[in-house]
């Protein structure tokens, strides 16, 4: 894929001339990232820990079991909310452990610093929540005052909030 791509882009810098050497060095740019990517996917593949920090979870059995028992409880197409240290631990799960491509993970908050959900959240809500069941943690405010309200679930072991909405 990547040689062919490569050749295209070679093909339309000669047509078009200098002015496509950025989509070329756009092009190597993101040929890196998806080498990088392959090479995370092979490390969470053999059960490693996808990138060096001392501060992400190691999945020890118990965090296994946990995850095993959420994950088999969790509806089809099922959106889950969590704590950034969870986000791989939960894909490593479903993906690689219980076959189940049909989740989708996404990090709570959108930094360390930041205690309150990306302004896209309301939007991405609206467009996911009557297709897709959404779980949280924990009763966001910012879902509240946009019209959203959640109802207690259980999933296996996990204690979750599902989202609905009050119309």
């Amino acid at each position: 894929m990547f040689k062919t791509a490569s050749i295209l882009v070679d093909k339309i810098g000669n047509c078009l001339g200098p002015e496509v050497l950025d989509l070329r060095q756009v092009f190597r740019s993101v040929r890196l990232e998806c080498l990088e990517q392959n090479v995370q996917k092979d490390a969470v593949i053999a059960g490693e820990v996808p990138f060096n920090s001392d501060e992400y979870p190691a999945l020890d059995e118990n965090l296994q079991n946990f995850y095993i028992a959420t994950v088999l409880k969790m509806p089809e197409k099922a959106i889950i909310f969590t704590d950034w240290d969870m986000v791989w631990p939960n894909y490593y799960i479903a993906h690689i452990l219980e076959s189940r491509h049909d989740f989708t993970f996404v990090e709570t908050y959108p930094a360390e610093d930041v205690y309150s959900v990306a302004a896209s959240v309301v939007d991405y809500m609206a467009i996911n929540w009557a297709d897709h069941p959404i779980f949280y943690g924990e009763r966001e405010q910012t879902l509240l005052n946009a019209g959203f309200d959640f109802t207690p679930a259980r999933l296996g072991l996990a204690r979750l909030f599902r989202v609905i909405t009050n119309e």
